[in-house]
């Protein structure tokens, strides 16, 4: 059984994340949202894992008030591409303070570096969940990953990606067509975030049903996907090639930029495999369903016709709503892969 917490509004949330922004920056002195993120919604006991909406709230509050401020701007120094936050009273004046600065301008860098680069980022992905579905025996590939095609044609049916997602899938037995995106991003994606809307439009025009891939999905996206119909899967892992390994030593320990998550394997992990092979197989044919129920809402959001909070508001969900009450351990077993 989940174990259960007092439901929290925004603002309980808010001030959690405000506590623990404070207690991370004392102990690390410099860190930027993404850092602050990977020690907050992902890491300590799970009834105060505020998730990034809510450090966002909590960091506006202190940058307010003063007890947070700016140390490093973003495009300050070379590389430098984010802002990074400290406590009122971080100054390179102090030995540990100068020694996180010099740090944070060595290997910030590096790590952008490497994770903008398709080649050994975006690609890496992309190649890990082509591989899952060629051994995924339910389903059919067309065309090659990431590939604009036209008119390509599989037991009579027509198949289109135009414009083009990652991956399209036939599903025979159900005679279904997925759209699958991969995002390997470290930032949670947001319902109002473009891509979500991006990949609804080429659902529609391609006539495909939407499966989005990434590495965190907070609860507010997940449960707009199972009322919308939408297919996610959260990787919970940031996938870079092996070539970089040895350069991400001190920028996954948890006192460099503390991204742990970081895998370097060139094979489909057991949990990728598990969703493709089951999951989705399980629940594509229901999800199909919802999402063809809710095609005008969707076009009347994508046509601008509704708001964004109008169209929130249709699915019968309201901004308030941010935080699983129940604070399930979906993924558990995945951090054993």
């Amino acid at each position: 059984m989940p174990r259960r917490f007092p439901r929290r509004t925004r603002a309980d949330w808010a001030k959690i994340a405000s506590h623990r922004i404070i207690s991370v920056l004392r102990r690390h002195r410099l860190c930027n949202v993404r850092q602050l993120e990977s020690k907050i919604s992902e890491a300590g006991p799970t009834n105060v894992r505020a998730q990034p909406l809510s450090i966002k709230d909590g960091l506006a509050y202190l940058l307010e008030r003063g007890a947070v401020k700016v140390a490093l701007p973003r495009d300050s120094a070379d590389g430098i591409s984010i802002d990074f936050y400290a406590l009122e009273d971080f100054t390179v004046d102090r030995y540990n303070d100068k020694g996180r600065l010099d740090f944070i301008k060595q290997y910030w860098p590096v790590y952008r570096q490497a994770t903008s680069d398709k080649a050994l980022c975006g690609e890496v992905l992309e190649t890990l969940v082509d591989q899952a579905l060629a051994q995924s025996p339910d389903f059919l590939r067309i065309g090659a990953p990431g590939k604009t095609f036209q008119n390509s044609w599989v037991d009579g049916r027509r198949f289109d990606n135009s414009p083009p997602v990652d991956h399209v899938v036939y599903y025979r037995d159900r005679s279904l067509v997925l759209g699958v995106e991969d995002k390997n991003w470290r930032e949670w994606i947001y319902p109002n975030d473009d891509i979500i809307p991006k990949l609804l439009k080429k659902s529609l025009d391609n006539k495909h049903f939407p499966v989005l891939i990434t590495r965190k999905l907070p609860y507010l996206t997940r449960l707009v996907f199972s009322r919308l119909g939408v297919l996610g899967f959260e990787m919970h892992f940031m996938y870079l090639h092996p070539s970089v390994e040895a350069k991400f030593e001190l920028i996954r320990h948890k006192d460099g930029l503390g991204f742990a998550d970081g895998r370097f394997s060139a094979n489909p992990p057991k949990h990728l495999l598990q969703f493709l092979q089951s999951t989705l197989v399980n629940e594509i044919e229901a999800s199909a369903k919802t999402f063809e129920a809710n095609r005008a809402l969707i076009e009347g959001f994508l046509a601008e016709q509704i708001s964004y909070y109008e169209f929130m508001a249709a699915l019968g969900i309201f901004p308030e709503i941010e935080e699983d009450p129940d604070y399930p351990e979906y993924y558990g077993d995945y951090y054993r892969d």
